[in-house]
């Protein structure tokens, strides 16, 4: 609307009051001068004023096609606002910290929502998100969605992220990321026809730089977060008064603010981007000073309330402007308010009235209620004006890389097994959704102070690890189903005279792997395929291990077992053991162990006739650490911390052959480290490439105890993978000594570590590479104000592999080693019989030199099997899909989350092609 003038049949409009204009017509209905309107447009204006903020249709907040003019008239923006500061509100939920989620939902999170909904009832002006569908799904649960439905119909509530968590990013694979938004945004748009656009992480301790890969493929376009690498905590900026972190080392604080830009578009490794906003003043908890003169903290506020002082509510408004306005490029800002589990405040339309009433028209400032999506609408219509980059947003803190490993290794096992498990148990049970419980325990683990090992023993012992611990059986329940379900289906007479046994490949690539099974009878057994003699032995406690070889990714394949010892024709793993040096070799891998005055040590490690050791190697390291669970060598300067410090290394004092082939070598390595018995044991199985290492142990309460290797031709950063892709890292950054968070594996010169469980790694500037094995943090200092106490003293048996780094595959063969610690061949003896399915079979065949299937699930949304797909490189992969037993006809491309199919790839004789052009892809077939 605008104001008009026309001479020749204009009425003088009549002074009227303005308050019950929307914003948008009190800009055209200027009363301060003298203007004449036409006597329908007066009619209308009269009109106005009767309807107030209904009076003039404003467009919908939901439209996705809104142009940035008609989204600031929506918002109720006058059109000549030359800046526009968004108050956005929600409240941070832990789903468990220092109590159970049950426990903050009674205390905290249900008032938190009950008092949101009766707000949104009552004042048309609010807008209030919720990003943690966890919680949400509880109170609906409770309550009925009611109450919250016509306020998602029209935008003024949003769902922001979405997962049933808000995540660590850092720690956990991109299957259990994937899975946490695809159950949070089901419960969102089937319980609340609430679709979420902008991820929401705002207190996660730093951020993978593979995050706009999957947050992109996944179907978001933005995303908030309050901390990162640089900045400092707001207890220590308020509290302790410290200044930056490191000022002459370039970080994402650093950057920012010399940009001088809070926006910014980031792109991950694998090509996928993301709009970003960092939240640069006392993180998400900004706007929660708008009417305290004090500090929010854990769902309280400490300090002088000033909700009916407009004076106070202007000056703190003036303030966010000014620190935020160094941090603008376009022309709007974000004031995030919702600190941890914080009521909503009822009276921020009346805040932001009292400012436009007094200071819009001096500032050119307009204050708008509104939610982080349309902030980051009203950005994206200005990304040409921010910068982009890549960036790998941390550290933050490094201790919580390492914290409480029981909880990350309990978390990816039952991930794996249920990945495992889930095809195979979809082909016997289809329709079965008894894995249901155990991901929603995975996918709770997630939250960033449960893989991150931050929250209280309590809640350790009480919820987080029980969890985990009933998923676990819940996986294995269903394995002792599928197995005997999927066997009945092979037809198994045509296998070698003796007992049957299927061996099934969970997993994405063919293996050979090691496997055991119950004795038929006493005596010596061999094991067949096909007519082919494989290594065989008892094992210590009389059962029989053999190599299946060549089991197919997703498939099986049907062995035999046969009385009487066999020579085979097979690589074979053997052991020579004697009083000062040791060797242990699989055909493809050769260890060598030597004794020096101080202990054993692996001395040399050749894979394929190439050393991949440049020394010694296989010590303990044992540091002090008393920076507690967030803390390991980013200890505060003005806490009384002993500063992260190397204080001794171990090395074995006997190696005992406990196992000697031909199928497997073991030998034993014990030592007593910091005053705990503690072992490894290093297992070559015949034909394998790579050295599988068990260590058994404990650290004492305060210590940190990291194993050290010496890799050929060290390299002058580290890779290792992450959730979805690749982090090349620096020897050194923030802190010395500099540590990192690897997920699947890490590398260094000519070795690869292949991790059952996300930790901490480190290099040296001589080169050795190391990683935490063991962390039992003490509480953090009180000077710290982070969090809680915990310990880790129980004994914890870690497994990972030593191997050589594979440059060409970008991370593909250290990945998929890592997925089979976890996810390792299962056999099972049968009876003979016939079936529908052949001897060696597979559920599809994948074929991509660059990509891998992690995940084959049955569609969550939709039909049909989904595929999910994860890219090596930066470059498009090419993929065919083939047909295996899986029945389906047509292939789609939903995004990560299962929606909005497009039809994709082209056809094959047996399958389809497609190619990859993102770091991680859904494909659905379906018949």
């Amino acid at each position: 609307m605008q104001a008009l003038s026309f001479a020749d049949y204009a009425t003088p409009l009549p002074t009227l009051s303005t308050a019950g204009l929307t914003p948008y017509c009190r800009q055209a209905y200027q009363i301060s001068s003298p203007v004449r309107l036409t006597t329908p447009l007066f009619i209308g204006c009269i009109a106005l004023a009767a309807c107030g903020d209904n009076a003039l249709p404003r467009p919908s907040l939901l439209d996705p096609t809104l142009s940035e003019q008609d989204l600031r008239r929506a918002l109720g923006v006058p059109p000549d606002a030359k800046r526009v500061l968004i108050l956005s509100q929600s409240s941070h939920l832990d789903i468990n910290w220092k109590s159970t989620f049950d426990e903050y939902y009674s205390a905290r999170v249900e008032t938190v929502f009950d008092d949101a909904t009766t707000l949104l009832d009552a004042d048309p002006r609010t807008f209030y998100s919720v990003a943690e569908m966890g919680f949400l799904a509880k109170h609906v649960a409770d309550h009925g969605a009611e109450p919250w439905l016509a306020h998602f119909g029209t935008g003024h509530a949003r769902i922001v992220g979405g997962g049933m968590t808000s995540p660590d990013t850092l720690l956990p694979t991109a299957e259990a990321l994937t899975r946490d938004y695809l159950l949070g945004t089901i419960f969102a748009e089937q319980s609340l026809d609430a679709r979420p656009r902008a991820a929401w992480l705002p207190d996660s301790f730093g951020h993978s730089p593979t995050v706009p890969d999957l947050l992109s493929a996944a179907g978001f376009t933005s995303v908030g977060f309050g901390r990162i690498d640089g900045a400092r905590h707001t207890f220590e900026i308020v509290g302790a008064g410290l200044a930056p972190i490191a000022p002459d080392v370039t970080t994402t604080a650093s950057v920012l603010r010399d940009i001088g830009s809070a926006d910014f578009v980031w792109r991950g490794p694998g090509g996928g981007s993301v709009l970003a906003h960092y939240m640069p003043i006392r993180e998400y908890c900004q706007g929660d000073s708008i009417d305290l003169d004090g500090f929010p903290i854990g769902g309280d506020r400490l300090g002088q309330e000033h909700d009916d002082d407009p004076v106070f509510v202007r000056n703190q408004i003036a303030e966010f402007i000014d620190q935020l306005t160094p941090y603008a490029k376009t022309p709007y800002l974000f004031v995030p308010i919702g600190c941890d589990f914080q009521v909503p405040r009822p009276r921020l339309a009346d805040y932001a009235q009292w400012w436009n009433d007094d200071q819009y028209a001096a500032t050119g400032v307009w204050v708008a209620l509104a939610t982080f999506e349309d902030y980051e609408r009203l950005v994206g219509f200005h990304t040409d004006d921010l910068p982009a980059m890549e960036r790998d947003i941390a550290p933050v803190w490094t201790g919580f890389y390492a914290s409480r490993p029981q909880l990350k290794q309990a978390a990816r096992a039952v991930a794996e097994s249920l990945a495992g498990v889930e095809p195979f148990l979809a082909l016997v049970e289809p329709g079965s959704d008894a894995l249901a419980p155990a991901w929603q325990a995975v996918v709770l683990s997630n939250h960033h102070d449960t893989i991150t090992g931050t929250s209280s023993d309590a809640v350790v012992d009480s919820e987080e690890a029980p969890l985990l611990t009933t998923a676990k059986t819940t996986a294995e329940d269903a394995w002792n189903r599928a197995l005997p379900a999927l066997s009945a289906q092979i037809d198994t007479q045509t296998a070698d005279t003796g007992q049957v046994v299927v061996v099934v490949n969970p997993g994405p690539v063919d293996r050979s792997e090691v496997v055991e099974v119950a004795a038929p009878a006493s005596g010596a057994f061999h094991a067949l395929v096909e007519g082919m003699p494989l290594p065989t032995q008892v094992t210590a406690d009389g059962r029989i291990a053999f190599l299946a070889t060549a089991v197919p990714a997703f498939g099986w394949r049907t062995f035999s077992l046969q009385a009487g010892a066999s020579a085979s024709t097979a690589s074979t793993a053997t052991a020579s053991v004697g009083a000062d040096s040791a060797v242990i070799s699989t055909g493809v891998l050769d260890a060598r162990f030597a004794h020096h005055a101080d202990g054993w040590s692996l001395d040399s490690l050749q894979v394929g006739g190439q050393e991949r050791l440049a020394g010694p190697s296989m010590e303990w390291v044992i540091y002090a650490d008393t920076g507690g669970l967030y803390r390991i060598g980013s200890e505060r300067p003005d806490c009384a911390n002993t500063q992260f410090a190397e204080v001794s290394t171990v090395r074995a004092t006997t190696l005992t052959l406990i196992e000697a082939g031909p199928a497997r070598t073991t030998l034993r390595a014990t030592a007593t480290v910091d005053g705990i018995a503690t072992t490894i044991d290093f297992i070559a199985a015949a034909g394998d490439d790579r050295l599988t290492l068990r260590a058994t142990g404990a650290a004492a309460r305060g210590r940190t105890i990291m194993l050290r290797v010496m890799p050929q031709a060290p390299t002058t950063d580290l890779a290792m993978g992450v959730a979805g892709g690749v982090a090349v890292r620096p020897l050194s950054n923030l802190y010395t000594p500099s540590l990192w968070p690897a997920v699947t594996w890490v590398s260094s010169g000519e070795v690869a570590v292949e991790l059952a469980q996300s930790t901490a790694v480190h290099a040296s500037a001589t080169g050795a590479l190391e990683w935490v094995l063991f962390r039992n943090a003490t509480s953090e200092q009180p000077c710290d104000d982070l969090g809680p106490m915990g310990t880790s003293d129980g004994v914890l048996t870690e497994t990972f592999a030593l191997g050589a780094r594979d440059v060409t595959g970008q991370g593909a063969t250290e990945v998929a080693a890592s997925m089979a610690i976890s996810r390792p061949l299962r056999p099972i003896a049968t009876d003979r019989h016939a079936g529908s399915q052949p001897a060696l079979g597979r559920l599809l065949t994948v074929d991509a030199s660059q990509a891998l299937v992690t995940a084959v699930k049955p569609a969550s949304r939709g039909q049909g099997i989904v595929l999910h797909l994860q890219r090596f490189g930066a470059d498009p992969a090419s993929v065919a899909i083939r047909h295996g037993i899986l029945p389906w006809t047509t292939l789609s491309r939903p995004d990560l989350l299962e929606r909005d199919d497009v039809p994709f790839g082209s056809a094959l004789p047996d399958g389809v092609h497609v190619d990859l052009d993102a770091a991680l892809t859904a494909l659905r077939l379906a018949p």
